[in-house]
């Protein structure tokens, strides 16, 4: 790129571009092309923790009391750093992207406006569960009183034809140990009135009371089996075969039942406690965000004597009211990317891993971060990487092995982001989670790998389980929008082939 223009050269050039700019509010439109080619490099720069960070270095270092001369030596100092960035970085198109006015407002917004939609279909999935659990266990109770009505049926033959001295011989028993087949209903019948005692369906009490009533009774029905197996008479020997198999088969299908309606239980508590969760772990990140530097008033007033330096040199940026910065990067590197360009994302924000691939790299500006003031004896690659931290994907592999970066966002979602407030899971740090994520792909199938254990044995397991609804969303809040509607690429971003060269701006 040549030399700086003449401020009357500079006005030619941007002769009939319609410049417009706003803070916050607007982008800076100008008629430039699309890089809509191979060969196009466009730079996107994360321009808020640039001015932070430029702001507190000068504040702090300096001493300086807070006047306007102070500001505007800041606000030429920034633009002096962000025009280095974009001569050695040497794109074909530039943006400096920055957060709109609301746009923590917004995202708290959404996060409290989808809190009270899973409330309304927390209480509609409540409901749900309700309906299922009763109309399962109306069923079940349904063919118990249909085993009940057979059970009754062969009690009332056998009155009828068990000798006297057998059901004498019966009553007798009555102080006698209770039997396996007894303690085997009594179990079962407890195990399924306590599974109904606060949630007995409609219309379903004449069959829990039948059920009561021969639960009193089995211990005679028992009694009177075996007596009557062990008759000298073949025929009532028989008989009394049968009825003790046919009371066996009902303490096996007693059991059964309280299995079935304990499944029921069960399956309704955990649909109930997947739509509290729906729900509750909105709470779990009343913070989200809520740490980052707001910043002094005075931060905004060098932005605005900043953007007085773009607007002069046609360099583009884009605030947009509601809309953070890491969203807008991300649907613009997207964009360029489906066009073919490559693409570099000037940030410390480590979200923007998840972007990277075999043309999109993440410059995270160094401790350092500075640049030669005369012409580097070095590549300008050797600039930037003495200045910032370049990952790219042999980069990120080297950083997180075995890992994607699309991956990044399953990690973050595991280890936390202090960055963010983004909890992650207790126990678990980067060599846990590579291993984690290696082994299952993503979060969401280390989640079912996690349900089907009962009682996880590994502390780590065990946390993931208490902590899913946390993990799960910890990795909807990391995943940056990449399909905003945003306006069309000549509008928001420099077609610097078209501009001077920003070295010694």
């Amino acid at each position: 790129m040549g030399g700086l223009r003449d401020p009357a050269e500079r006005r030619r050039g941007s002769a009939g571009m319609d410049a417009q700019a706003m803070l916050c509010g607007e982008v800076v439109v100008a008629r430039g092309e699309s890089p809509s080619s191979i060969s196009a490099r466009v730079l996107l720069i994360d321009g808020w923790p640039l001015l932070f960070r430029q702001y507190h270095g000068m504040r702090n270092g300096e001493g300086e009391d807070v006047d306007e001369h102070f500001l505007r030596t800041v606000a030429v100092s920034y633009f002096r750093k962000v025009s280095q960035v974009i001569h050695y970085s040497d794109p074909t198109h530039v943006s400096v992207i920055f957060d709109g006015s609301g746009a923590r407002q917004a995202r708290q917004g959404a996060i409290t406006s989808a809190r009270d939609v899973a409330e309304r279909e927390l209480q509609a999935m409540e409901k749900q569960s309700e309906q299922v659990f009763s109309s399962n266990v109306a069923s079940t109770l349904r063919d118990l009183q249909s085993d009940i009505s057979l059970l009754e049926s062969i009690s009332s033959r056998c009155a009828r034809e068990f000798p006297q001295e057998v059901r004498e011989a019966a009553r007798a028993r009555e102080g006698a140990k209770e039997s396996s087949t007894h303690q085997e209903f009594n179990v079962a019948a407890e195990r399924l009135s306590s599974s109904l005692e606060t949630r007995v369906p409609l219309g379903s009490e004449p069959e829990l009371a039948s059920l009561a009533s021969h639960a009193a009774r089995m211990h005679e029905y028992v009694a009177t089996a075996e007596t009557a197996a062990a008759h000298d008479d073949m025929r009532v020997a028989q008989l009394g075969r049968e009825y003790a198999e046919s009371l066996q088969v009902f303490a096996q299908l007693m059991s059964a039942y309280a299995d079935s309606v304990d499944d029921f239980s069960k399956e309704a508590s955990e649909f109930t406690e997947e739509a509290v969760s729906k729900f509750t772990h909105y709470d779990n990140f009343p913070g989200y965000k809520s740490h980052r530097e707001q910043g002094p008033v005075e931060v905004s007033m060098v932005f605005q004597m900043a953007r007085e330096r773009f607007d002069r040199e046609d360099i583009h940026y884009v605030c947009l009211p509601q809309l953070e910065a890491d969203d807008v990067i991300a649907t613009l590197a997207v964009r360029a990317r489906r066009q073919g360009a490559r693409v570099d994302i000037v940030s410390s924000d480590k979200d923007f891993m998840q972007l990277i691939d075999a043309g999109t790299r993440l410059l995270k500006p160094g401790k350092k971060f500075a640049f030669p003031r005369k012409a580097p004896r070095f590549s300008y690659n050797e600039v930037l990487a003495d200045a910032m931290d370049i990952v790219d994907e042999s980069r990120f592999r080297t950083l997180f092995p075995g890992l994607q970066p699309s991956q990044h966002i399953d990690y973050l979602s595991l280890v936390g982001d202090a960055a963010d407030n983004i909890p992650g899971i207790k126990h678990v740090g980067h060599k846990t989670a590579l291993k984690l994520i290696a082994a299952h792909g993503s979060v969401e199938a280390l989640v079912e790998h996690v349900r089907t254990l009962d009682n996880p044995k590994k502390r780590t397991d065990r946390m993931i389980k208490d902590g899913i609804e946390t993990l799960l969303f910890g990795k909807e809040l990391v995943k940056l929008s990449t399909n905003l509607a945003l306006p069309p690429g000549d509008l928001v971003w420099s077609d610097m082939r078209r501009a001077p060269s920003l070295a010694s701006a």
